[in-house]
């Protein structure tokens, strides 16, 4: 009787490791596409796509983006803030001003452009929504603004359903930091001068 419980107890045992380790190689096995993945898409950021940006002017932005490099023509600023934004979001529309007066103010050293994501504005809505929240600065409502927010967010590695406001600054071109949340003007502000300041590796 002692003997048929040990070799129960032995067979058991081995049981259960041969699960575990069933469950080890199934784990393996995930990972291993999922890195797949990853190298491909580090292959992928290395390619270039262009975006044709248009305002409720019909003024044309251009703009290329490689990787965490972006670039454009249509300005000579050394900073350029994207602002990922909608109309109907709180936040979105709290920061408004505070994006006008830094565009205002610091007009020789910055550009901004706003993205408008996940909403459906006609130029007639997109205007009447800018004089009322007094939005200054270049805002585009391009079709393909959902696209650009897609590649921008993926190499900043963030979720596909990103949290808005978003905005990604860059300076000559190059990637410098994001910021998630409306931030407060006197925050950006200091954010600015310490890019500036900042050398360009």
């Amino acid at each position: 009787m002692k003997s048929a419980s040990l070799l129960l107890l032995i067979l058991l045992i081995f049981g259960l490791s041969g699960c575990s380790k069933q469950r080890d190689r199934e784990k393996n096995a995930t990972i291993l596409p999922a890195e797949t993945e990853k190298t491909e898409e580090s292959n992928i950021s290395t390619s270039s796509r262009s975006f044709l940006l248009t305002d409720i002017d019909n003024r044309e932005l251009n703009i290329t983006i490689t990787g965490k490099r972006i670039e454009s023509h249509d300005f000579d600023q050394p900073l350029l803030l994207l602002n990922f934004f909608a109309t109907w979001c709180p936040p979105c529309r709290g920061e408004l001003p505070d994006l006008s007066q830094l565009q205002r103010k610091h007009a020789k050293n910055l550009f901004i452009v706003g993205i408008l994501v996940n909403d459906e504005q006609n130029s007639t809505q997109l205007r009447h929504f800018m004089e009322k929240y007094g939005a200054n600065y270049f805002i585009s409502y391009a079709k393909t603004n959902d696209e650009l927010a897609a590649i921008a967010i993926k190499e900043l590695n963030l979720p596909e359903n990103f949290p808005i406001p978003l905005s990604i600054l860059y300076k000559d071109g190059t990637f410098y930091r994001y910021y998630e949340g409306a931030m407060p003007v006197e925050m950006m502000e200091n954010e600015l001068k310490q890019a500036l300041k900042k050398p360009q590796k």
